[in-house]
């Protein structure tokens, strides 16, 4: 995107000077044209332009951190529009990576700040490193399935331990079509996560067609509803008035909520 003023001043040295620093870049990145010299009664007008240098800015200051982190890493950097993607390849791609991606998140972080430090606030940026955005979201997507059969089936809400806008959007994508639950973002950044609530009425199927596998998944979860159903009552724990069957291992209590129905906290997967 190309960036342009047009500056009147006394002089064209003057109009110049104002002009650089309306678009805050130096004089050696501007292509500047004098439309009038101006005179006696008339005022200098330049016209100062300033092409997006956007992309080389983010490429050489990511390959710049990256060599002095000392890593057999490189940016690769393509843009399209607004969009900048950064793919990160190389032999240390676990250390830029990090545990559940915060290292890359970090890394992401500062690229953005840094367009914004040079007046490119309209850019949004992506990063990736060995395809680890698609990996988690196949990893978050089968996870929300499954946390909200657990949700319905203890009538209890469930929280997921805070993620960042991305992780966050994968949870709300993959349960949109969910006649199970309907999912909120609560907290604030950057400790914010998602509620799995469960919903009263379940008048439709379980889940909107989605293909032949949602509906293998659906009848394996009723089957295995209707095995908990069979189990005597030395095997059911009652709170509440609830009936809770079975055991969930990878979900552990939280304390009570405002309204005194208890929470359950999800977190998540092992580590990649």
């Amino acid at each position: 995107m190309t960036k342009t003023t047009t500056v009147q001043a006394s002089t064209v040295e003057e109009a110049t000077a104002l002009a650089l620093e309306q678009l805050k870049i130096t004089k050696e990145k501007a292509k500047i044209e004098v439309l009038s010299n101006g005179g006696l009664f008339d005022q200098a007008e330049v016209r100062v332009t300033v092409e997006d240098q956007a992309l080389e800015l983010v490429t050489e200051f990511a390959n710049g951190i990256l060599e002095r982190m000392r890593l057999n890493l490189k940016a690769n950097i393509t843009e399209k529009g607004n969009d900048i993607s950064v793919i990160i390849e190389g032999k240390d791609s676990a250390s830029v990576i990090g545990f559940r991606g915060e290292v890359l998140d970090s890394f992401q972080y500062i690229l953005l700040s840094y367009l914004n430090q040079n007046n490119y606030d309209y850019k949004k940026l992506s990063i990736d490193c060995e395809g680890y955005r698609a990996r988690r979201e196949k990893t978050l997507s089968q996870l929300a399935l499954k946390m909200a059969d657990k949700a319905y089936a203890m009538g209890r809400e469930v929280e997921f331990e805070p993620m960042n806008p991305f992780e966050r959007r994968v949870i709300h994508t993959a349960l949109q079509d969910s006649t199970l639950v309907k999912t909120e973002s609560e907290g604030e950044e950057p400790n914010r996560y998602v509620v799995l609530i469960p919903q009263t009425e379940i008048t439709g199927p379980r889940f909107k067609a989605r293909g032949e596998e949602h509906q293998h998944h659906d009848k394996k979860n009723n089957q295995n509803r209707n095995r908990n159903n069979r189990r005597n009552d030395s095997d059911k724990e009652v709170a509440d008035g609830k009936v809770f069957r079975g055991t969930f291992t990878d979900i552990e209590p939280a304390a009570p909520s405002n309204n005194g129905a208890p929470k359950f906290k999800s977190f998540g997967q092992k580590r990649f």
